[in-house]
């Protein structure tokens, strides 16, 4: 157990409670949690950016009891404009399944009760800022909640700026929380605890993050969902100095879960996090084709070590990657057990030593890839 006692004065955003709800009902009933696809194009993993699309990004939504919306980061800016000569953004998708799974009629009004940033990187937070810019008319966006180390931020402060814009010029009631280790939030159904935050890493001799020298990622913000009997954990793209600090400081009880959405679009090795997890539900912000097309020696590390111990203690059936819209997949309790209130396509078998990735998983072909 944790043995370390932070203080943290905070004056400058709302508190816990301000965004919580009145009354949060009966736990886990009718909330469902959908890992959205993002469209992801294998072409651009060079990284030159010539299909319009990234390879990562991330985007989950929780539907509370009371029909209002948590949404979990939010893709790229590309993920949601599309490509030069679509005749339709993404975003406008996104639009029309916010709408169908609040059973709300498009133009209507979408109550979002919280939109929850894991860390500062654009394929977390870009998308769904453009998709407020253009359909804001349609959402009320109630509070943002995050915990960004800004002076840690070097080129994303300008983007920073552009969602502060967009949400100041259209949202002037919502609220703003920065989330500190140990706070929860309750909303209808649901309630969301902060396990980490960046301030974790605090050297307590001098006041310096010891994340300064490392990976940007480890700013991620640890959250556990729980509605009901159902738990997730969030998890952003933590690396292993998050890691550490999550099996040094709470018990298993703590982080075990039913779902875990893997880390970092699955480039990270966590393996012992997710031994100690041992969740049935795998959620991968990332698509099967990206996934299976490793070619650098730490991806192939990393790809082994989910396919060992993911794998190993999630059901079959409930892993499921997010490659294109279509492959959204949606999850309720129901009768006391996780089931499948929205199915994906499925992926192609990987029981044999070949699998072949098409046009069903992602925009390019890839052909037969040799599973490693």
């Amino acid at each position: 157990a944790r043995r370390l006692v932070n203080v943290i004065v905070d004056n400058a955003s709302a508190a816990a409670a301000d965004i919580s709800a009145a009354d949060p009902g009966t736990p886990g009933e009718g909330v469902e949690i959908y890992q959205y696809g993002l469209n992801m194009d294998p072409a651009d993993y060079d990284w030159s950016g010539v299909s319009g699309y990234n390879n990562n990004g991330m985007l989950y939504i929780i539907k509370c009891a009371d029909n209002s919306l948590i949404l979990v980061d939010g893709g790229d800016a590309l993920q949601m404009l599309g490509t030069e000569g679509t005749e339709e953004a993404p975003m406008a998708e996104l639009n029309r399944f916010l709408h169908e799974i609040t059973d709300t009629a498009e133009g209507e009004r979408v109550t979002i009760a919280c939109w929850f940033l894991t860390h500062a990187h654009g394929d977390h937070m870009n998308g769904f800022a453009e998709f407020l810019g253009a359909y804001h008319e349609q959402y009320d966006l109630r509070a943002v909640c995050a915990n960004l180390p800004y002076d840690l931020i070097e080129d994303v402060n300008g983007t920073l700026g552009g969602i502060s814009g967009v949400i100041t010029a259209n949202y002037p009631d919502c609220k703003e929380i920065k989330i500190h280790t140990g706070q929860k939030l309750e909303f209808a159904g649901v309630s969301m605890q902060a396990l980490y935050t960046h301030e974790d890493s605090l050297v307590v001799t001098n006041g310096l993050s010891q994340l300064r020298d490392q990976d940007f990622n480890n700013t991620s913000t640890v959250m556990k969902v729980t509605a009901g009997d159902m738990t997730m954990l969030i998890l952003g793209d933590s690396f292993t100095y998050v890691e550490d600090y999550l099996l040094r400081a709470y018990t298993k009880d703590t982080l075990s879960c039913d779902i875990i959405q893997v880390a970092h679009h699955a480039f990270n090795q966590m393996d012992a996090l997710y031994r100690t997890v041992q969740a049935k539900v795998a959620l991968f912000p990332q698509s099967y084709g990206v996934f299976q097309h490793r070619v650098e020696a730490w991806e192939i590390t990393a790809k082994n070590s989910i396919e060992k111990y993911i794998y190993e203690y999630a059901d079959p059936d409930m892993i499921f990657f997010a490659g294109k819209a279509e492959k959204t997949v949606g999850l309720a309790l129901v009768g006391g057990e996780i089931q499948v209130i929205l199915t994906p396509e499925p992926i192609p078998d990987i029981s044999g030593g070949t699998v072949t990735v098409g046009e069903d998983d992602d925009p390019t072909e890839w052909g037969e890839l040799q599973l490693i």
